[in-house]
C-alpha cells in the first residue's frame, strides 16, 4: 500500500481478518514489520470507530467486531511481550497504530483492562 487506505470500515475489517493472524504466529521482523505497516496504512481516525462495532444491531456484525477487537488486543500484547523492546521500527509503528485506534471507544475501553500500555511505556 503506497498510501493511508481510506475506504469504508468493512473493507479495512476483512483487510484485519487477513493481517491479524499472520502478526500474530509469525516471529520474523520484516513480516511483523509488514503486519505493523499495513496496520498504519489501512486504519484511520475515521475507519477506525466503524470497524470496532461491539454494540452494533446486527448480532453477526457485533460478533464480528468483538472478534476483530479482542485479535488486535492480542498482537499488541504479544508484541509488547517479545518484540517492542529490541525493535525499535516496530515499536515506532505500533505506537502510531495505537493513537489511531485509541479513537474507537470500544478499543480504548479494552486497552485500558489490557497490560499493552504498561509494557509499552517500560520499553520505550
Amino acid at each position: 500500500m503506497a498510501s493511508d487506505y481510506s475506504g469504508p470500515p468493512e473493507d479495512v475489517a476483512m483487510l484485519l481478518q487477513a493481517v491479524l493472524p499472520v502478526g500474530l504466529t509469525s516471529n520474523q521482523p520484516q513480516i511483523l514489520r509488514n503486519v505493523a505497516l499495513t496496520l498504519s496504512k489501512g486504519l484511520n481516525y475515521q475507519n477506525v470507530t466503524g470497524i470496532f462495532r461491539e454494540d452494533a444491531q446486527d448480532y453477526q456484525v457485533a460478533q464480528d467486531s468483538l472478534v476483530l477487537l479482542e485479535m488486535t488486543i492480542l498482537l499488541f500484547e504479544h508484541w509488547a511481550a517479545s518484540y517492542l523492546k529490541s525493535d525499535k521500527y516496530l515499536r515506532g509503528l505500533a505506537i502510531g497504530v495505537l493513537e489511531v485506534l485509541v479513537h474507537s471507544v470500544a478499543f480504548w475501553a479494552r486497552l485500558k483492562q489490557s497490560s499493552v500500555i504498561t509494557k509499552l511505556l517500560l520499553k520505550v
